[in-house]
């Protein structure tokens, strides 16, 4: 059983070793590509208290030539430009950066080249940049790595070897790298690679919700207005959004065009490392009641693994101790790979050595 789980291990990584470095290096890559695109944004300088939404959105539109703001990105820091997203009648759209202090409207950002590269690099690691088969190649090699995980993990408590021998021969070094390096860094693996495949494979999120008490409910809806009523000022919004969840940051505000659909207000706490929150409050955008408040503090535990499913295969869950992390354990996989195919390599001789024993010994025994 030990010898059929050995063999099948080898040849699994063998198999998936060139895409499964590449996936995991550009993964240790794209760990980053949150604070970095952050790093990157348009900043300005913090007055006392931001402009009224509502004559922002008014300057975002006149910037635009008309449209209606169907977004408003704020961001988790003060100092932050303010994205406006608006559409028009026939369909253009556009988005000016606002100063939320003075107002002005500043030029457009072109991403950096280190943006860039990462946005490059993310699409990559999702889908080889190859469209469906893409995905569905780096799904497969995902589902790999996280048999690899399992199976190395498996074989390592036969012999238990964690040291490395640092005055033996290099084979035996790289055979000893191979083995603590695994062990090591096999929950954050079998974490990444778990949380890899529920990110391909949304129906997980199904499974995970079985564990609420209550059914997930449908998108809510818009209540049709009264007659002669009017939509609320961007401001009311903002504030009833604030209350409902206190102590979380708004990250953007959205407007459907959709006239069925209510104002969506994103908002996030402190723990929540996700580049745009989870908290989402649903607002009727005529009365100003609140239709549903999925305050991630509220939810129950399905949903909040949900919301966290993201975070655990960035690294973002606990901020840059855990991004520190997944990027060693990403470079680390790659080396797994690499060490793996080098014991497989320098493992050659004894087998040629071993099979032609056996064959003398049969033709001896015949």
């Amino acid at each position: 059983m030990y010898k059929a789980l050995f063999v099948f291990h080898r040849w699994l990584a063998l198999g998936a070793s060139i895409i499964l470095i590449l996936v995991a290096l550009s993964g240790a890559a794209v760990v980053f590509e949150g604070p970095v695109s952050l790093a990157h944004a348009v900043r300005v300088t913090p007055g006392a208290t931001p402009l009224p939404l509502d004559t922002l959105a008014a300057r975002a539109t006149a910037a635009a030539g008309g449209g209606t703001v169907f977004i408003v990105s704020i961001g988790p820091d003060s100092d932050l430009a303010w994205g406006f997203g608006l559409v028009s009648r026939d369909n253009r759209r556009a988005a000016p950066l606002l100063d939320p202090y003075t107002g002005a409207v500043l030029p457009p950002a072109e991403p950096s080249t280190a943006v860039r590269t990462l946005r490059s690099l993310h699409q990559f690691h999702v889908g080889l940049m190859a469209g469906t088969a893409g995905r569905t190649t780096v799904a497969l090699v995902t589902i790999a790595a996280l048999i690899l995980v399992v199976t190395g993990l498996v074989i390592w408590w036969r012999e238990k070897l964690w040291r490395i021998s640092r005055n033996a021969s290099w084979k035996r070094i790289v055979f000893d790298l191979h083995h603590a390096t695994g062990v090591f860094t096999a929950p954050v693996l079998f974490v990444i690679t778990f949380t890899g495949l529920w990110v391909h494979y949304g129906q997980v999120d199904d499974w995970m919700r079985k564990l609420d008490s209550t059914p997930q409910a449908p998108p809510p809806q818009q209540p049709a207005p009264d007659p002669g009523a009017t939509l609320l000022p961007l401001d009311s919004i903002l504030h009833i959004a604030r209350a409902a969840v206190p102590g979380a940051a708004v990250m953007s505000l959205q407007f459907p065009p959709n006239a069925k659909a209510p104002a969506i207000v994103q908002l996030r706490y402190p723990e929540d490392h996700t580049p745009g929150g989870r908290s989402r409050v649903f607002i009727d955008r005529y009365r100003g009641t609140v239709i549903r408040n999925a305050s991630t503090r509220l939810a129950e535990p399905g949903t909040q693994l949900v919301n966290l499913k993201r975070s655990l295969h960035t690294g973002d869950v606990l901020g840059a101790p855990t991004q520190v992390i997944w990027f060693l354990a990403a470079l680390i996989l790659a080396a797994q790979v690499v060490t793996g195919v080098m014991m497989w390599w320098n493992g050659r001789a004894a087998r040629k050595a071993g099979a032609a024993s056996a064959r003398f010994v049969r033709r001896n025994s015949a």
